[in-house]
Formats: structure tokens, sequence, C-alpha cells
């Protein structure tokens, strides 16, 4: 319950701040076109929770179309969320804001 909870939470603060257009951000299936992507990835700084909204915000500033496809996805067995994580990743969005203004 909390994994749900704290991702659609954690969609919904990301959508409202930094405008993003797909639902989920932090889904691992992304494709980028590779021209794309080397300029991109030059220009980012974040390395773990933020890394694919840093990415995604580049991509949107600099004019590339975003757009979500739904997938089929399957949870991993022993895959863990804890409360540190979750303070973690919040406290992450709001630097990775507060750094993009």
């Amino acid at each position: 319950p909390l994994r749900k909870v704290t991702g659609r939470v954690f969609a919904l603060m990301v959508r409202i701040l930094f405008g993003m257009p797909v639902p989920d951000t932090q889904c691992g299936f992304k494709i980028v076109p590779r021209n794309w992507f080397r300029t991109c990835r030059k220009n980012l700084i974040e390395e773990r929770f933020c890394f694919d909204i840093e990415m995604t915000y580049w991509l949107q500033r600099h004019g590339v179309s975003i757009t979500s496809i739904p997938i089929s996805w399957k949870e991993t067995a022993g895959s863990h969320l804890g409360l540190n994580h979750v303070l973690q990743m919040f406290g992450s969005v709001l630097v990775l804001r507060r750094r993009l203004d």
C-alpha cells in the first residue's frame, strides 16, 4: 500500500512542479533519439531518484515531443520501498525544482 500511495503522490507532485506531460516519469523504460540523448546527458546532474525527471524536463524544454505509451508491468518480488527512501525522493524533487528555476 505504501508503494501505491507514494507513487501516486510522487507522480502528482512531479506533474504539478514540472508540468510533465506524462503520468509517470519514473517508469524505467524510455526511448530517446540518440542525438537528443547525447546532447541531453551532458547537461544532467541528477544520478538517483530525479534522473528521469531532469531528463524529461530538459527534453521537453528543448522541444522534444514527449509521449507516454502504456506497457504491461509486473512487480518484482522482494522490491522494497522504505520511509527513508520516500523522504529522500520527495526531498530530491524539491531540490531539483529549486535548481531548475
